[in-house]
């Protein structure tokens, strides 16, 4: 069944998350530490690339025995 089409105001976020989770599983299936940053600074809600590094950096250190290593800095 077709769906309706989402009002505009909406859909500029929708699209930015989900380009957002396209970049983030495009990083995490053979990208990089940088590949990483710019996804997470994709997110509509991450205000500058300065912050985005910052999570990063915060998140791999916090889950780095999770990860491999291309994606720890």
């Amino acid at each position: 069944m077709p769906q309706p089409r989402l009002p505009h105001r909406t859909a500029g976020l929708v699209h930015a998350l989900a380009e957002y989770q396209v970049l983030t599983a495009q990083a995490a299936w053979r990208g990089d530490v940088n590949d990483g940053i710019r996804a997470l600074a994709a997110n509509p809600l991450v205000p500058s690339l300065p912050v985005a590094e910052a999570l990063y950096a915060e998140m791999a250190h916090a889950h780095a025995r999770h990860l491999p290593e291309r994606l720890v800095p």
